[in-house]
């Protein structure tokens, strides 16, 4: 038998040395890919030990392919929808949730058309690979995204409130109420979010509160109102006039005036009632906010519950009001003018 080469034998080695490397590339592709659709960024995979060659390896053989900037899929997996939104908020960033027309597909949304791989940032990364739709925003609370197997969506509610900057007054509809009807989202759900991040300066606002309007009813009266309140303090086990004054002087120190629908003197605090229609909550949010303000100067702290969740979750609302009432100490009463 003829013996091999030297050349034959450092051939063997180095075959023998990328079979080694080649399978614990393959071992960290499959494990950091599997959890994201079969998409993978660079910096998980240098994070993960890979070097920048074994990368470029990687790379010509076909076992990974690029998709976008610094993103990578398992090669010769078939590209899902699923995967191109991976790959467009890896793309992104970490901060980044899937957002608008494509969580509203996500969401099962009635009325949604098809569109690019589209995510949201609450800065200034702006990648520019085709085929992904990124769009800034000014916030994204941790309360508006929702994790769903490791991918950040926008809530419905708030996928609803972003679709009204681009929709006409008859697909925004069908949407809310798809939302709505579907359990993903309720009408005071919605609301409640664009109360939190709409107004002035925000496309949709105006529409999406006259939507709301139209399928919440009349605003209530204030005897109504005073119904729920009393069944809130009855459900908290609280009485008035023993823990509760009705339409007290709101508290304060500055030129705010007016009174407030019941204040707890005992914890400082003040219980407002919300029955208004979605387009006047909208316009007096400043007014609100600095009625709130001016009691927090003199210690007194202002719980807002709307008529909507006083209906559909009283006992939620007066374990809550329970919660707050424990955090604040009796001493606090003396805080509060009479």
């Amino acid at each position: 038998m003829i013996a091999p080469s030297s050349d034959q034998r450092r051939r063997c080695r180095w075959s023998l040395v990328a079979f080694a490397v080649m399978g614990n590339v393959e071992q960290v592709i499959a494990t950091v890919a599997s959890s994201q659709g079969g998409a993978l960024t660079r910096s998980q995979l240098r994070g993960a030990g890979v070097s920048e060659s074994e990368i470029e390896w990687a790379l010509r053989s076909g076992q990974l392919e690029r998709r976008a900037s610094g993103v990578m899929a398992v090669g010769g997996a078939p590209g899902t929808r699923w995967q191109q939104w991976w790959i467009a908020h890896l793309a992104a960033g970490p901060d980044s949730a899937v957002a608008f027309g494509t969580a509203g597909i996500h969401w099962r949304f009635d009325g949604v058309r098809s569109v690019d791989p589209t995510v949201v940032v609450a800065h200034s990364c702006s990648p520019t690979d085709q085929g992904i739709v990124v769009r800034r925003t000014r916030r994204l609370d941790p309360i508006d995204v929702r994790v769903v197997a490791g991918l950040p969506f926008t809530t419905p509610a708030r996928t609803v409130m972003d679709l009204a900057a681009e929709c006409g007054p008859a697909r925004l509809g069908m949407i809310v109420d798809s939302a709505h009807f579907s359990g993903a989202a309720r009408y005071h759900e919605v609301g409640a979010v664009l109360l939190r991040i709409g107004g002035r300066g925000r496309t949709g606002s105006g529409r999406l509160a006259g939507l709301l309007d139209d399928r919440c009813g009349d605003p209530l009266s204030a005897s109504q109102l005073e119904h729920q309140l009393a069944d809130l303090l009855g459900a908290a086990g609280l009485a008035l006039g023993r823990d509760a004054v009705r339409q007290h002087p709101l508290p304060s120190m500055s030129a705010t005036t007016g009174t407030v629908d019941l204040f707890l003197p005992s914890a400082a605090v003040i219980v407002e009632a919300d029955g208004r229609r979605w387009h006047q909550r909208q316009s007096d949010m400043k007014r609100d906010r600095e009625r709130d303000f001016a009691a927090a100067q003199v210690g007194v702290l202002t719980l807002r519950f709307l008529h909507e969740h006083l209906t559909s979750d009283l006992d939620g609302c007066a374990a809550g009001l329970c919660r707050v009432i424990a955090t604040r100490g009796p001493e606090l009463g003396a805080i509060a003018p009479a």
